[in-house]
């Protein structure tokens, strides 16, 4: 998590990683020092494009984030009194998720997504364009469903603003297109086989 501490004092999470979680950085209610055990928990509850989020404090310097109930993670713990000294901190993570054969980066297909403004949450997931949001029926819609590269290619340019076709060779798009459409194809498969 991407904490900014200004020169104030004052202290935003601002991290942009969360994928449908908040869109703007939001500030710590809490001094510096942890919290002891019996002092009151510092909250912060708040309402975004119809999204609502909760970060709690769980003392001795761990806090808690709640997501939407239609977000796609449940929440997490963050620990504000460890950080990292250098990126190269990260670098086996990223190894494992961009290598590895177990990577959900791997195994999940391909996914796009964005918080759009007076739209919620848009979802490119394979071939399916979905939209998510508190106002609608069942919380979510299609949009559309990519028949064609063509196409895939078109949802990836106007809704994410990846304007692949000009950036990748069309070996490296038809190789895209082949993952989201093989990974459209077992997901198809196993609802049928549900049914």
């Amino acid at each position: 998590m991407l904490l900014v501490h200004l020169e104030d004092g004052r202290r935003y999470v601002a991290d942009v990683g969360l994928g449908d979680g908040p869109a703007t950085p939001f500030e710590l209610p809490l001094p510096e020092q942890p919290s002891p055990p019996s002092a009151p928990r510092a909250s912060l509850a708040w309402e975004e494009g119809g999204f609502h989020f909760h970060f709690e404090e769980r003392g001795e310097g761990v806090w808690h984030f709640t997501h939407d109930p239609l977000g796609s993670f449940q929440g997490f713990d963050v620990d504000l009194t460890t950080s990292a000294a250098s990126s190269r901190e990260f670098a086996p993570y990223h190894a494992f998720y961009w290598q590895h054969p177990r990577s959900n980066y791997r195994t999940s297909g391909l996914v796009m997504q964005r918080m759009a403004a007076n739209l919620g949450v848009l979802t490119l997931r394979s071939c399916t364009l979905k939209r998510l949001h508190p106002s609608l029926p069942g919380g979510s819609e299609i949009l559309a469903t990519a028949a064609d590269q063509a196409h895939w290619l078109e949802l990836a340019r106007e809704h994410f603003g990846l304007p692949l076709s000009r950036v990748l060779t069309a070996e490296q798009r038809g190789a895209l297109w082949d993952v989201a459409k093989a990974k459209h194809d077992e997901w198809y498969s196993s609802l049928k086989s549900a049914a």
